[in-house]
């Protein structure tokens, strides 16, 4: 019922009152703010991109990069901090995106006949 009132979706309201004890959007605010500044994103070093970019070019994924540098790296970076290096460079211009396995291999279908119960070769009766 909260949840419709305020446009949020209910368990976005519950992992707030979870996190929070309880709602109350100054408190919740304050404490986002408390969490950035004793949490803050760490700075990843020129060479730790050039090494990841040379490893995207070699087709490796995101996660298969990010377990690498987990385990020889003294400082690892998530995939998902690989992939938003990687649409940030797409933005800007650049070509990583386009080392990513499965890119655009997917086709789309949209409006396609359907095909379900189709028998092929079949020879009519009548």
């Amino acid at each position: 019922m909260i949840a419709t009132v305020i446009g949020l979706h209910q368990s976005t309201i519950s992992r707030e009152l979870r996190s929070n004890r309880g709602y109350w959007h100054t408190q919740a605010h304050s404490l986002v703010l408390f969490r950035r500044q004793s949490n803050p994103p760490p700075l990843i070093d020129a060479e730790t991109w050039m090494v990841t970019e040379i490893l995207i070019r070699q087709k490796w994924s995101p996660e298969q990069i990010s377990r690498w540098m987990k385990k020889h790296l003294t400082r690892p970076i998530s995939h998902e901090c690989i992939y938003q290096h990687i649409l940030t460079n797409k933005e800007a211009g650049g070509t990583l995106h386009s080392h990513l396995r499965g890119k655009e291999k997917r086709e789309q279908h949209h409006g396609s006949h359907d095909r379900r119960g189709k028998l092929k070769n079949r020879i009519s009766t009548s």
